[in-house]
């Protein structure tokens, strides 16, 4: 094989193994979600408030992103199904993964609710089979910083032995 013919083959297969990884590369969850922006929502109960309105899509996800929460904060979300159809679905999905870490189907009234906690990112997803109105609340609360004791305990000198350690 000539020279020129070899590079010619050596660049078609980079090529394809790169059309091979970009196929294979995994979907982003946060492609297409709408941002819940915590710094411009509502103050409430010492925590923020996010109210939104809208309507699933038959068979897609609605997902909405939430950014910046720490472990120590409370995240509720209730969605509230509104028509005759209550059939709808809110999760809590993990960025890096596909599969919902939580979820929550709607109640005979359509409400759903999940209480969760997370660090970094987080996605909430709503879902329906069918095209259904919806309204979403989220809280995130304020952190928390419970008292911890210390786990060091004095030893009074009275109850030391002469000579001993402590």
């Amino acid at each position: 094989m000539r020279p020129a013919r070899q590079v010619a083959a050596a660049v078609l297969l980079c090529v394809a193994a790169a059309g091979a990884r970009a196929q294979a590369a995994p979907e982003d969850p946060t492609a297409g979600a709408i941002r819940l922006d915590l710094a411009k929502a509502e103050a409430w109960h010492g925590g923020r408030l996010v109210l939104m309105e809208g309507q699933t899509v038959a068979g897609r996800p609605t997902r909405f992103s939430l950014e910046g929460l720490f472990v120590m904060q409370p995240v509720v979300a209730t969605l509230q199904a509104r028509g005759a159809q209550p059939a709808i679905e809110l999760a809590a999905v993990k960025p890096l993964s596909k599969a919902p870490a939580r979820r929550a189907d709607a109640d005979a009234q359509g409400r759903a609710t999940l209480s969760f906690r997370a660090q970094g990112d987080a996605l909430l997803q709503v879902s329906a089979p069918a095209a259904v109105p919806y309204q979403l609340a989220v809280w995130v609360g304020p952190e928390m910083n419970p008292p911890l004791p210390s786990p060091f305990k004095a030893t009074p000198a009275a109850t030391l032995r002469p000579g001993a350690k402590p």
